[in-house]
């Protein structure tokens, strides 16, 4: 609405702004919230606006982030973040399983040979007990020794073989059954 004396806007619609005589559209990425707003207010980070003319701005969806503030888009999260990641750094909130949370700067980390997480790891990696191995990065489980072979140290990456003399071993000794 307009001052009638002076043509000047005492109101502007949602999503608009008072510039003296008239109403200005708040561009992409940006917001007016109120019928006397005289500036656009930038889309706060974990938000964005993808329209001009808009009174709000929207939430970042699961699975995607924003860390700068009046955009018009979100950013997905690294595909190494298992249930999706803080709306406004990109952190992981957890990984998926073979690696690590690096709870500092939020990262997901490989797990290295001879080490594992799964769904009761709790984000972290885990050596593989005696009696089984991991030979590669990112294992989701250890591999149990079988046969005529043994680890006799947590954290193996291989099974070694057991002693010619024994018919059977202890898969975590080594040791003749």
């Amino acid at each position: 609405s307009c001052n009638r004396k002076t043509g000047e806007c005492t109101s502007c619609n949602e999503g608009w702004i008072i510039k003296g005589m008239t109403c200005s559209q708040c561009e992409a990425g940006t917001y007016a919230d109120g019928l006397k707003s005289k500036e656009c207010i930038k889309c706060p980070k974990g938000s964005y606006q993808s329209k001009s003319g808009q009174g709000k701005c929207n939430e970042c969806p699961k699975l995607y982030y924003q860390d700068e503030e009046g955009k018009t888009e979100c950013k997905k999260c690294s595909e190494l973040c298992k249930s999706g990641c803080d709306k406004e750094t990109g952190k992981c909130n957890d990984c998926i399983y073979g690696y690590e949370l690096d709870i500092e700067n939020g990262e997901c980390k490989e797990c290295q040979k001879g080490y594992y997480s799964d769904y009761s790891t709790n984000n972290t990696c885990i050596k593989c007990p005696k009696g089984s191995y991991c030979s590669d990065n990112k294992c989701t489980r250890c591999e149990k020794c079988y046969g005529n072979t043994y680890s006799s140290e947590e954290g193996s990456t291989e099974c070694l073989q057991c002693d010619s003399s024994c018919k059977e071993c202890d898969n975590t000794s080594g040791k003749c059954l």
